[in-house]
């Protein structure tokens, strides 16, 4: 299958005695960000994000991002690069304007089907940061089947064992701002999944079983399969919004195959203490064996070591 898999992650700065620091103080905005690799770098509140360049195949795509995130270290003049979910920040770091203004633009919720803008005013009165890695895909079949199933079956098969597989402490606090359930934007090429968090950037294993994942999540919508699990109804939806009508989620997409509400609440609390053995059953069932033993190898590998 052809699709293009890209990514723009953020990463926090420390310094050599453990002091997180602004990338404002150390990389241009966003409006003029730098060449690093095989994308670009520049500053995201007080993140360093990342702009990497899409791949279509996943040793590109591995190459891509570690080629990307090594040149990103050398522009970020000796500060470490850090895979954490979230940190509060000293004082000190948030004196700049741009420090207190949330970046994100608005994200749609595949669930109850409207759009999500960040709590601005609550934002600028924390210290608290957060840090993603969110997930871009291309590919002629998101418009074919819909954004909407595509998300479901990601946060199926791809933010459900992210849970198991993202050992960070701090994760649970980026969903309290960030990283919910079913939450994605639309592109011109495709979609942006926006519930994972950016620990699999660390780790070349990891980011080859996210690819691997979006794949199979891409192929499984293509041969219908999703439809054994959800029913939909789209064209009832469109007739809706053309009388401008109330938009009912319910009217539209339905979940027949699983327990959604124990999905929906595990990924929004990155906890997987809610899943019941019929929705890692069927996970397990339907994902391909070699994925499946990827995920249970990396399982083992993320809780031994983390490295970028």
């Amino acid at each position: 299958m052809t699709f293009t898999f890209g990514t723009d992650p953020e990463f926090m700065l420390r310094d050599k005695h453990n002091n997180y620091v602004s990338a404002i103080r150390v990389l241009p905005s966003k409006a003029s960000p730098i060449a690093v690799g095989s994308g670009h770098a520049y500053y995201d509140n007080v993140m360093a994000e990342l702009s990497i360049e899409p791949a279509k195949t996943r040793d590109m795509a591995i190459w891509n991002i570690r080629k990307t995130i090594g040149c990103a270290r050398d522009a970020c003049r000796g500060l470490e690069l850090v895979c954490q979910a979230s940190q509060e920040y000293p004082e000190s770091e948030l004196e700049h304007p741009e420090a207190k203004v949330v970046g994100c633009s608005p994200e749609m919720d595949a669930y109850d089907m409207q759009a999500h803008a960040p709590d601005a005013a609550s934002f600028a009165n924390t210290r608290l940061r957060t840090a993603g890695g969110h997930v871009h895909l291309g590919s002629p079949i998101i418009q074919e089947v819909g954004y909407y199933p595509v998300v479901h079956m990601l946060d199926l098969f791809l933010g459900l064992p992210c849970i198991a597989l993202d050992t960070d402490p701090t994760s649970p606090k980026r969903r309290k701002l960030y990283g919910n359930a079913g939450r994605f934007r639309i592109t011109s090429y495709g979609l942006e999944y926006r519930s994972i968090g950016n620990f699999w950037l660390q780790n070349v294993n990891a980011i080859g079983v996210v690819y691997d994942i979006c794949e199979f999540v891409l192929e499984y919508c293509a041969n219908g399969r999703n439809k054994r699990l959800w029913e939909y109804d789209y064209s009832t939806l469109q007739q809706d919004i053309n009388n401008e009508e109330d938009i009912i989620p319910t009217k539209y997409q339905k979940c027949i195959g699983y327990d959604l509400p124990n999905v929906v609440e595990a990924i929004n609390n990155h906890t997987d203490i809610n899943l019941n053995s019929e929705i890692a059953d069927l996970v397990e069932k339907d994902m391909p064996f070699g994925i499946g033993l990827q995920i249970r190898t990396l399982y083992e590998d993320m809780r031994r070591t983390s490295r970028i």
